[in-house]
């Protein structure tokens, strides 16, 4: 289902509005819902936190046994090239858990985490302003969270200098820092979102706040339903990623 309508996240007054220019051109993105591009986004994972940062993690690890995981892909190449994972609090514990104290508002079967957001260096940040990659991946997490897969409040452990792309879009800082001990004990920070409580208000004085929640995205492809869980541990062959510049 390619993003056509309007606001899945909504707000009496609040109206669909007419597409700007695309700021996703170029790319596409989506939620796997096949063991094949569930593994191009695990290899997006490896090279990025493996091959790139160094971390020794395994990839695929036992949380990707339970969650979904997300797909941006180049257009013109079909080349994966950015990932995040999502996992929902219902089936189990978050990763973030063994190292924060998650308030029991975000522990609930409502509640999910979002975590190994991943990007090949040829794709990211190029002068001032978001990347349409992780624009178009903040997008696809938004309304699938809290509008398909019933998930309004969310969780992220991000390292403090990379915490502004969630708080950008209205997740608020718990004051919790730690060793995140998976990836090499780097300093973490906990943040946390109810979208349907948070989101209007970050977004109503926000440069890209219609195109965020209202505007339509033909780039971005929501499940018709919710895909199972765990594709992502599967792998069912081995998948070259170009390694980026």
């Amino acid at each position: 289902m390619t993003m056509q309508t309007g606001p899945i996240i909504t707000t009496p007054g609040r109206l669909p509005v007419a597409p700007s220019p695309s700021l996703l051109d170029g790319y596409r993105f989506r939620v796997c819902e096949t063991a094949e591009d569930a593994a191009r986004a695990v290899a997006v994972r490896r090279e990025v936190y493996v091959r790139g940062a160094g971390y020794d993690i395994a990839v695929p690890d036992q949380f990707d046994t339970r969650s979904w995981l997300l797909l941006a892909e180049e257009e013109a190449t079909g080349e994966a090239v950015g990932t995040m994972r999502i996992t929902p609090r219902r089936y189990g514990s978050y990763e973030c858990e063994r190292y924060f104290d998650i308030p029991a508002s975000h522990r609930t079967r409502i509640c999910g985490e979002i975590n190994r957001f991943a990007i090949l260096p040829a794709h990211r940040r190029a002068g001032s302003g978001m990347p349409a990659v992780s624009l178009g991946l903040v997008k696809l997490v938004i309304h699938f969270m809290a509008g398909v897969a019933g998930l309004p409040r969310g969780v992220v452990a991000s390292r403090p200098e990379r915490s502004f792309t969630y708080e950008w879009i209205g997740f608020r800082s718990t004051g919790q820092r730690a060793p995140y001990g998976s990836l090499g004990s780097t300093p973490h920070e906990l943040l946390m979102v109810d979208f349907r409580a948070d989101i209007e208000t970050a977004m109503a004085t926000h440069p890209l706040g219609s195109f965020l929640l209202d505007e339509a995205s033909p780039e971005i492809t929501l499940p018709r339903q919710v895909p199972v869980l765990g594709l992502g541990a599967l792998e069912p062959a081995p998948l070259r990623v170009a390694v980026g510049a």
